[in-house]
């Protein structure tokens, strides 16, 4: 496990497979006081799901959000890709990185990063996706 920083400190957490990394079930008031202990602003738990086409799959379960879990966070899927390059599990390179994320919630999504480089140094991220409303919903007040 290891903390990384985008614009907000998430932790990474690597599962072993797509099963159980999906079989999760978050508990919110444990999430947000491990949290706390640690300086983070959500647990990004992620596992690969086909390295050599640098596709992985993840959840994110935020702090304190008011909502056990998100099926789409840019700053968690940034903060994955400069992990996975930190621990050598995705070349040097501005390739694409695809994270899915939502699965479990029956609302995936499908993020995409690349990675800019200055020399050999990573200096940022580029994020991209597709947004699409999968049906209307009326708040009932």
């Amino acid at each position: 496990m290891q903390n990384a920083v985008t614009s907000r400190v998430k932790t990474l957490i690597p599962m072993t497979g797509v099963r159980e990394l999906n079989e999760l079930v978050p508990d919110p008031a444990r999430i947000e006081a491990c949290c706390g202990r640690i300086g983070s602003t959500g647990l990004y738990p992620n596992t690969i799901d086909h390295q050599g086409e640098r596709r992985f799959e993840a959840r994110q379960f935020p702090k304190s959000s008011g909502y056990p879990e998100d099926a789409a966070t840019g700053i968690a899927a940034a903060a994955l890709a400069f992990g996975l390059l930190e621990n050598a599990l995705v070349e040097r390179n501005s390739e694409r990185i695809t994270i899915m994320q939502g699965r479990a919630m029956k609302a995936l999504s499908e993020i995409r990063v690349r990675l800019g480089f200055a020399g050999s140094r990573p200096v940022g991220c580029l994020l991209g996706g597709s947004v699409a409303l999968a049906e209307s919903h009326v708040l009932q007040l």
